[in-house]
């Protein structure tokens, strides 16, 4: 369907105001000969303002905002390019009306009577912002702001073609052409200089490790298309430790209350007998249980101790986590007998191999008790789709040493010994690397490969290509 669902509505309630204003003013128009023209564009001003407020009370977000120009704050999460779309977007509606609002009613002809509409429109969207549950200043800025736009746009026009009949009628003051290009030049180049400055964006572009040496040609055996999927990303989940330390004490069966660290909120802990849980701001926390170590019982096999840590791993206690692999080594003391197993269990997102991060390392016990457990990174939540480049592009991108059609240089990551003779691509897949200054979980082109060595024998490595497309 051409229109979404939003769309509808919005024209709906625009032309439902449109033809009102019309039949009523129909009646006024057979007594005071009013001219159709004037109607016309009176009930299309009417019109585009009730679809401009119903669009934005459709798309605006449900957040409470007093603080002018509060997204300024975030230009290194966001970057300029989004402030600047998200302005575009809750102003441009606006415009409209503002081109229209002299044409309805001659009398606006100065800048300060446009003021006083743009106020009065912003004013109304907020009141019904705020009747709906929210409220966001920075949205009734850019309302206003797109009304003054669309209303220096006509006294442009009008200033450029002074002689033409419409304009003659309406007669605009000097102030007003004046006023209107100063504001139509801000804008433009506004806009302009968000293009020259760094953008941000949402997404760092990788620079994974450097490789150790050229590949040789790749023979290719893994699946390759020309497809762009869109994939899910994650970032890290904003932390309060007090409820959070509560959340997983719960999960992990520990009773009490949090406390805060002297130092502050850094970090909370829950102490319930010889057992301490520890959660740190980072998402990032530690068990200990000092009652387990040196209790009776063997050590369970391999696939318990697995079982133990994984059901832990994916029972709530980190979100959105799946387990992708899990590793267990024996622990033995002085005399070779076997004390404990170490499991480590590393993560999956969206059933995506996270690379280099994200592990529950556990010690488990004598009868299946855990002497300790941490939780390594901080828990991620999905965040939005972004598309990527095909695996196929991605693999030119191995063969070409890192260089992307566009010419930005992308390095690429492998361990490659450096008497490998040939190499054999095997498998292509997506999976996350933690990009860490912005805390986002970024998607990668995985690919595993089998070096063959000149004495005849192999050994798998893996190379890692960033994925968006930019």
């Amino acid at each position: 369907m051409f229109f979404s669902e939003l769309w509808v509505e919005v024209l709906v309630i625009g032309f439902a105001v449109f033809l009102f204003y019309m039949i009523t003013a129909g009646f006024v128009m057979l007594s005071r000969r009013m001219r159709l023209g004037v109607i016309l564009c009176r009930a299309f001003l009417l019109g585009s303002i009730a679809a401009a407020i119903a669009f934005a009370l459709g798309t605006g977000r449900d957040v409470q905002n007093i603080k002018p120009l509060a997204d300024l704050s975030r230009i290194a999460e966001i970057g300029y390019k989004a402030i600047w779309l998200r302005a575009a977007h809750d102003g441009l509606p606006f415009a409209i009306p503002g081109i229209m609002l002299p044409l309805a009613y001659r009398s606006c002809n100065r800048f300060s009577r446009g003021c006083v509409w743009a106020f009065a429109v912003a004013l109304l969207l907020g009141v019904l912002r705020y009747a709906m549950g929210s409220f966001d200043v920075d949205e009734l800025i850019f309302a206003f702001w797109g009304f003054i736009v669309g209303f220096s746009f006509t006294s442009l026009i009008a200033g450029l073609f002074p002689k033409a009949r419409l304009f003659k009628i309406i007669n605009f003051h000097t102030s007003a052409y004046v006023i209107g290009v100063l504001i139509l030049m801000f804008t433009f180049f506004a806009g302009v200089a968000v293009l020259l400055l760094n953008n941000g964006a949402d997404f760092v572009e990788l620079k994974l490790p450097p490789q150790s040496r050229q590949l040789p040609e790749p023979k290719v055996s893994a699946y390759l298309s020309d497809e762009t999927p869109k994939v899910e990303t994650f970032r890290t989940v904003e932390t309060d430790v007090m409820l959070d330390t509560a959340r997983v004490a719960e999960k992990l069966g520990l009773k009490g209350e949090p406390t805060t660290s002297s130092e502050g909120k850094s970090y909370a802990t829950v102490v319930d007998g010889a057992k301490s849980l520890t959660y740190f701001s980072a998402g990032n926390w530690n068990l200990i249980d000092d009652s387990a170590a040196g209790k009776a019982g063997t050590v369970p096999d391999d696939p318990s101790c697995a079982r133990i840590v994984e059901q832990i791993a994916i029972g709530g206690v980190a979100r959105n986590y799946n387990v992708f692999s899990t590793e267990v080594e024996p622990v033995l003391d002085d005399a070779g007998q076997l004390t404990s197993k170490v499991v480590t269990v590393t993560a999956a997102y969206a059933n995506r191999r996270v690379v280099g991060s994200c592990e529950f390392i556990a010690e488990v016990g004598s009868g299946g008790l855990l002497l300790s457990l941490d939780k390594h990174d901080a828990d991620f939540e999905p965040y939005k789709q972004v598309k990527v480049i095909s695996n196929a592009e991605a693999m030119q991108l191995v063969k070409d040493g890192g260089v992307r059609a566009d010419g930005k240089v992308i390095t690429v990551n492998h361990n490659l010994y450096q008497d490998a003779s040939a190499v054999e691509v095997t498998d292509a897949t997506i999976a996350y690397w933690l990009e860490e200054t912005k805390g986002y979980l970024q998607p990668i082109w995985l690919f595993s490969a089998k070096a063959t060595l000149l004495d005849g024998g192999t050994k798998d490595f893996e190379i890692y290509v960033p994925a968006i497309k930019y």
